[in-house]
């Protein structure tokens, strides 16, 4: 969180930031939002409320600097065809398309994370190929049937090599 604020700080109100979410640096972020009138602090917001807040949103920024195999909010943003802003490294690198489904900026870089929100979020920019893109990605990816398919090409995959490594025994 402290990347994201530090980024907006330069943005001069420019960019519109709603957080949601509570934790041990929610007084850093009131404190954020008392000084920059483009920041919103929602606190806490209900499964339901957060799809609302993702799907509408012009895109999601993770800014975690923690690797996570599969962040699940990058999937529900995806699900509801919200391009994503993520930095570049773990799981993210791969997980968001830089410039299809969304953008990358470098970890823990404020000037490159204020650099990409202000292009992300130019008024000429139209988000519509990065919003059907991130939702069809979702589809391919994400959803139960191509999960399942992969699962069962796995398992064959496992018992073939199995197989060939008792028969070369």
């Amino acid at each position: 969180i402290d990347t994201l604020l530090a980024a907006w700080e330069t943005l001069g109100g420019k960019v519109p930031l709603k957080i949601s979410g509570t934790g041990p640096l929610r007084p850093m972020v009131e404190t954020a939002a008392a000084k920059d009138p483009s920041i919103e602090y929602l606190g806490f917001a209900p499964d339901q409320a957060l799809d609302g807040l993702i799907g509408n949103a012009r895109a999601l920024i993770f800014t975690s600097g923690t690797y996570e195999a599969q962040p699940m909010v990058i999937l529900q943003s995806y699900a509801k065809g919200t391009p994503v802003i993520a930095g570049r490294f773990g799981s993210m690198a791969d997980l968001v398309e830089d410039g299809v489904t969304g953008w990358h900026f470098s970890p823990g870089d404020p000037a490159d994370l204020a650099r990409v929100a202000s292009a992300a979020f130019a008024p000429t920019l139209d988000l519509t190929p990065f919003r059907e893109r991130a939702r069809d990605k979702y589809l391919r990816e994400f959803t139960a049937g191509p999960n399942h398919d992969r699962m069962i090409e796995i398992y064959e995959n496992t018992i073939k090599r199995r197989e060939n490594e008792q028969e070369s025994r």
